[in-house]
């Protein structure tokens, strides 16, 4: 499932390069998705920055670096889909080998542990953001927020009905899920050239950073739903510094053995 939307097809435990047509089109509904967000934001930027709030300006830049961000995995997978291909499939053989010799093979309780919370975050992030499309459809980062509605302030309802709401929701929840699928494929592929590593050290850096200052500064002044996705945020990029980047950090022979 993680695969699927990306640049990788598995048929027969054998991966190989997503090259139909099909595929081609959504990869490119993605790079478009992303760019439109990234504009829309910084034409939010261009109309209401001196007029809006402090947390609502950080709240913004939060968004326009995660849209920024995550336009370089899309480059990055057409840039090394070979070397992805070739990595994925000995790993296959590999543990096939280890099967066939009658090597036992068990997944420690850490990597159990992580994997939940990244099913976790991929199921609440789409269901949350379509939710409060349906809710606040005049709060960023919803695109009727920013393209489409009259919103003279974040609280209103820019005259949004019913059929409106629901097709933005079922939109932002579709983008959204193929979005992280993309991701964790890439994630899970292990991927880490440069600029990948780099960008996203840096971008998960500045997202917690800005999780936690809003959360300490701001608490008493957010929104709900603005509230809940800083906790979300803060939490789950704490675990990626303090537990992935450290996992990546180890030699083969030590990480082997974490």
């Amino acid at each position: 499932m993680a695969v699927k939307p990306g640049m990788l097809r598995i048929k027969r435990l054998k991966f190989y390069a997503a090259r139909a047509k099909i595929d081609l089109v959504f990869r490119g509904i993605a790079l478009f998705s992303l760019v439109f967000h990234l504009v829309l934001t910084l034409n939010w930027f261009r109309k209401h920055s001196e007029e809006s709030k402090f947390w609502e300006f950080v709240m913004m830049c939060y968004f326009l670096t995660v849209f920024a961000v995550l336009i370089v995995p899309l480059f990055q997978e057409i840039r090394v889909a070979d070397d992805v291909i070739f990595l994925l499939n000995g790993c296959i053989h590999i543990e096939k080998e280890f099967l066939r010799e009658g090597t036992q093979i068990s997944v420690s309780s850490y990597f159990f542990i992580f994997g939940n919370m990244v099913i976790q975050a991929m199921t609440c992030l789409p269901v949350g953001i379509s939710l409060m499309s349906l809710a606040r459809p005049c709060m960023p980062p919803v695109l009727s927020s920013m393209a489409f509605l009259e919103c003279p302030s974040w609280t209103a309802h820019g005259h949004a009905g019913t059929t409106f709401r629901i097709v933005v929701a079922v939109a932002e929840w579709i983008s959204l899920s193929y979005r992280v699928a993309q991701i964790l494929a890439q994630l899970q592929n292990h991927v880490w050239r440069m600029p990948a590593m780099s960008t996203f050290i840096t971008a998960a850096v500045i997202v917690e950073m800005v999780a936690l200052y809003m959360l300490i500064t701001s608490t008493s002044k957010l929104p709900l739903p603005v509230l809940f996705l800083f906790v979300a945020a803060g939490i789950d990029f704490f675990f990626i510094i303090q537990c992935l980047f450290n996992v990546l950090s180890y030699s083969y022979e030590n990480s082997s053995t974490f």
